[in-house]
């Protein structure tokens, strides 16, 4: 059987509260995730290294229709 896999990470908005955002595609989370110039700060400090979540559906799962949106899409 045919997957696909997203990635969910934890953003802290800098103002308290934080958000999960959703990726498809494991490359750039893990860009997002690494302490340097390429990172996001706002994702490798509230994840700890890695995905908050991860998780996999059937492939031909209609994850937008689920009500995901996905942050790698924009």
């Amino acid at each position: 059987m045919q997957t696909q896999t997203i990635y969910g990470l934890i953003s802290d908005n800098g103002d308290g509260s934080s958000s999960i955002h959703w990726f498809r595609n494991e490359e750039t989370v893990d860009k997002l995730l690494t302490e340097d110039e390429n990172g996001d700060e706002s994702y490798w400090a509230a994840n700890e290294g890695g995905p908050a979540e991860v998780l996999t559906f059937p492939a031909d799962l209609d994850l937008e229709a689920a009500g995901f949106s996905f942050h790698d899409e924009e």
